[in-house]
């Protein structure tokens, strides 16, 4: 199961993301494309509490929000 908790600050947003193996590796894959078709930027960076998938276009972010809702991580 993978768990989400978005977190929100002030210039710098992102979505926490606890996950490992395949699950992590199909959000960063969504992360990709959907930054891709944005033309933006994105990154990831290791956290204590788990994965920050850091979107710097609230859009892009709102977007990828809707494919783990999809996807059903909770």
């Amino acid at each position: 199961m993978i768990r989400r908790d978005v977190v929100r600050v002030v210039n710098a947003p992102w979505d926490l993301v606890q996950a490992r193996g395949k699950g992590l590796d199909h959000l960063r894959g969504e992360a990709y494309r959907v930054s891709r078709d944005a033309r933006t930027d994105w990154y990831v960076e290791p956290r204590s509490l788990g994965t920050a998938f850091c979107l710097r276009i609230a859009d892009v972010r709102a977007r990828f929000c809707a494919v783990c809702a999809k996807e059903n991580v909770a």
